[in-house]
Parts: C-alpha cells; sequence; structure tokens
C-alpha cells in the first residue's frame, strides 16, 4: 500500500486495516504518514514485527519510542537503537542492554558526531564546500 493511496483515504480506512488482520496492521505500519496516535496503537501491538516498524518510523514520538525501548523482542529494541528519535536517557540504557546487537546500534547511533552535534546545539551544520575563487586560477600577465 503507498502512502499516495493513504492520504486520500479517512481515519475509517484506517480503523479498518487496523481491525483487519496481523499483516494488515504490519503493512499499516509501515506507511510514513500515520500519525502519532495510531502509531502509538500500533506500538502496542501483539506482533513483534508492527513494534518493531513502529520503533524504527520517522514520526514515531520519543515516549513511544522509550517504552519499546524496554520491548521483549530484541528486534523492537534494536530498531529503538537505531532510531535517531530515540531520547538520550532510552539510548544511554540501550547500550547496556543484554543483547550485544542492541548495545552496538545504540553505541553507533549515540556515537555518530552528526548526533551528538545535534544533541549538543540543535541543529546539524553541514560542511560546505569550498568554492575556488575565479580570481585565484587566474595569472596576472606581464
Amino acid at each position: 500500500m503507498s502512502n499516495e493511496i493513504l492520504e486520500g483515504t479517512g481515519l475509517n480506512t484506517i480503523e479498518a486495516l487496523y481491525s483487519a488482520s496481523d499483516l494488515h496492521r504490519e503493512l499499516l505500519s509501515t506507511i510514513s504518514v500515520l500519525p502519532a496516535p495510531m502509531l502509538a496503537r500500533l506500538s502496542k501491538d501483539s506482533t513483534s514485527d508492527v513494534r518493531a516498524n513502529v520503533a524504527q518510523h520517522s514520526n514515531t514520538p520519543i515516549p513511544i519510542l522509550t517504552k519499546l525501548g524496554k520491548d521483549n523482542s530484541e528486534e523492537v529494541r534494536k530498531y529503538v537503537a537505531q532510531n535517531p528519535n530515540t531520547g538520550i536517557r532510552t539510548m544511554r540504557k540501550l547500550l547496556y542492554d543484554d543483547s550485544d546487537i542492541v548495545q552496538h546500534c545504540a553505541s553507533h547511533t549515540l556515537y555518530n558526531p552528526l548526533i551528538q552535534e545535534f544533541v549538543k546545539t540543535g541543529r546539524i551544520n553541514r560542511p560546505r564546500k569550498k568554492r575556488k575563487s575565479m580570481f585565484a586560477t587566474q595569472r596576472l600577465s606581464r
């Protein structure tokens, strides 16, 4: 199901997909335009694949990621650790997770230089390419 189809539908259609089956909820959890209330409902799903999709969703709010960081499923915690929107406290807890994979993902995400810069400043400054001056390439002729 594409995001374009969902954008033109109402909440009734989303509710119908949510109520249909595990497969429908799993597909629903992959759609990028889901509102936070639906992500919150999907984060409590009995299927770990659905919760894992919510954990890696770019719009998942920090409180939901915090709850998913305590999930029984290693895969869900791994995706929480990889999500740059995860709060610092949760990320630090995941550094000491029972799973080596979760620990590795948390350390990779937490110690990414761009994320460190964002945590400190609230923005990411990307280096700009240096442009050569047109005068630097011209030689003075005598």
